[in-house]
């Protein structure tokens, strides 16, 4: 029993630490928004109900509107758990993921990107 109750505790810490944050939607739609959200075809409206709110909105010098989706996963390597070490020296591994959306004067996907990317993150004193 008290194995079992360690074991729970250890997958607790371990599962919870993650950190998450941005539009959770983009992490399950990510590999298929290319197939979705088509340019030329998609609405600004369909783009909302299927993605939400955009992270930030912003305009062109000719007026277009431009909508920005992130989204970013945080998770501590095992070096993060060792205690007192992580003051020193710990890593986190961050998942992010960004689609960027340009709108024609008529409210229609004129251009969609992507990008994604997973990059080590060094905290600490040491770092």
């Amino acid at each position: 029993m008290k194995i079992f109750f360690i074991f729970i505790s250890t997958l607790l810490i371990i599962t919870g630490c993650a950190t998450t944050a941005g539009n959770a939607q983009l992490a399950t739609k990510f590999n298929t928004i290319k197939s979705e959200i088509k340019e030329g075809v998609t609405t600004k409206e369909q783009v909302k109900q299927s993605l939400g709110n955009p992270s930030s909105t912003t305009l062109t010098e000719n007026g277009l509107e431009i909508w920005k989706y992130a989204y970013a996963r945080g998770v501590p390597q095992a070096d993060a758990y060792i205690p007192f070490a992580r003051f020193i020296s710990s890593t986190v591994t961050v998942s992010s993921k960004e689609v960027t959306i340009l709108f024609d004067k008529n409210n229609v996907v004129s251009k969609i990107t992507t990008s994604e990317k997973v990059e080590d993150v060094k905290r600490g004193l040491a770092n």
